[in-house]
Order: structure tokens, then C-alpha cells, then sequence
């Protein structure tokens, strides 16, 4: 029997901790995209296992994907386009229109610099929030109303390596880098949540009861894996 618990360790972002019977040690692993977790034997606290990973900051940071380049003329979400400008002033600007996410640089800074990459990532993630606050929660009450679930909230957060959540109390939070994917993956992550509703632990019948709503789940599944959060 599998028992999970997912936390959130500051500089990491968040981890899955699961323990599993059979196992004499702690096991850290992270995924394609970047995602953090740690198997632990079932004699080991929740609380061993996340000062494990606490010690592993270092390994983890070095063994990272490297988080691509933001490019000029970048699509962002479903309505926006980045862009790199020359501004007269000396410092890094950026600002976010109906249809643009604008980094203004002075004339020494180039776009690839680590100071126009931290603005650009910083207006990226003001525009995504934007999109996802405007159509994930319609969308989500829409599946809800399709699909007979019920939830009690919902919000919109910028999480690190998580597409979504949803607690005990039926509160759904979605990651705004959803607007970055295609509408079939946003469903998927929805419905995902919102099986949560219904089922908590990642199970058969929760497997189950997801394949009902999601077609090809198993494909969906393993284009979700290789699906990498750029944060």
C-alpha cells in the first residue's frame, strides 16, 4: 500500500513524498519536467523525508533542466506575444497589454542576459495569470456542470511543478502555465481535479473513474509526463 503526501519546501517548490513497503532507504527522483520526488520505506515520517530532500538542495539544483531561453516574437498562452524592445532609460521595463508582454531594455542589456530573462519570466507569468484567471475558472465550472461533479472553490496560482490540486475540502488550484498548453491538456488537468473531488488517492478506481470523462487517457497520461512546466 502506497501512502502520499505532497508538500512545498521553499527553493525547491513542491515534492511528493510516497511511501512504499518493501523499501530499506530514501529514493529521490525527479521527473522530465523537473518535478521533485522521494520514495521513502513505510517506517519513515512524512517529516524524515522532506529534511531528506532539504539536504539535497544542491544535487537537485545541479541535476534541474535548464529553463529555456525566452525568445522575441515567443507566443504566451492564447493571447499574448512577447516582446523585446530598446528603451532609452537605464533600467529593465516590462509592461502587459490586451495582446503584448513587452520587455523594455536599455541599450546595453541583450535579451538572452539573465536581467532581461528574469523580466521576460516575470511578465510571462503576469499574462498567463491574466489568460487563466479569465478562462479556467469558466472552464472548470463548465466541466463541473457536464460531468455532474461539485467543488467548493477554485483559484489560480503559479505553482512550480504542479498542473493542479485539490484538497480534502474540495478546493480545486489551478496552475495559470496551463494556458502554455493545448485546451485538450487543460480538460485533462481539470478533470483530473475534479475526479479528486470524488476519489483522493491516485488509485485503480481512480484511474477508472477518470478514463469515463478523458479519452485515450493512457496517451493523455504520457504526453502529461513529457510535459515540462517552464516556470
Amino acid at each position: 500500500m502506497t501512502k502520499t503526501k505532497r508538500i512545498t519546501i521553499e527553493g525547491i517548490g513542491d515534492v511528493t513524498l510516497r511511501k512504499r513497503s518493501g523499501m530499506r532507504s530514501i529514493r529521490l527522483s525527479l521527473g522530465q519536467n523537473g518535478t521533485v520526488s522521494a520514495s521513502l520505506p513505510s517506517f519513515v515520517p512524512f517529516a524524515a523525508g522532506a529534511a531528506f530532500v532539504e539536504t539535497k538542495r544542491d544535487w537537485i539544483a545541479e541535476h534541474q533542466p535548464p529553463q529555456r531561453l525566452l525568445c522575441n516574437e515567443q507566443r504566451i498562452g492564447k493571447q499574448h506575444v512577447l516582446r523585446f524592445m530598446r528603451s532609452t532609460g537605464s533600467t529593465t521595463r516590462t509592461r502587459l497589454t490586451a495582446e503584448q508582454a513587452i520587455v523594455a531594455l536599455p541599450s546595453d542589456v541583450t535579451p538572452e542576459s539573465p536581467q532581461a530573462q528574469k523580466a521576460a519570466r516575470n511578465v510571462r507569468v503576469k499574462a498567463l495569470r491574466r489568460e487563466a484567471q479569465a478562462y479556467l475558472p469558466q472552464r472548470l465550472q463548465a466541466l463541473a456542470n457536464q460531468h455532474d461533479f461539485t467543488y467548493r472553490n477554485v483559484s489560480i496560482k503559479h505553482m512550480r511543478s504542479r498542473w493542479g490540486s485539490c484538497n480534502q475540502d474540495k478546493d480545486i488550484a489551478l496552475n495559470c502555465l496551463l494556458m502554455d498548453l493545448d485546451y485538450a491538456q487543460m480538460d485533462y488537468v481539470i478533470l483530473h481535479e475534479l475526479v479528486h473531488t470524488r476519489i483522493m488517492a491516485h488509485g485503480s478506481a481512480f484511474w477508472d473513474e477518470l478514463s469515463r470523462y478523458v479519452p485515450h487517457l493512457q496517451a493523455m497520461r504520457k504526453r502529461m509526463r513529457a510535459t515540462r512546466a517552464d516556470h
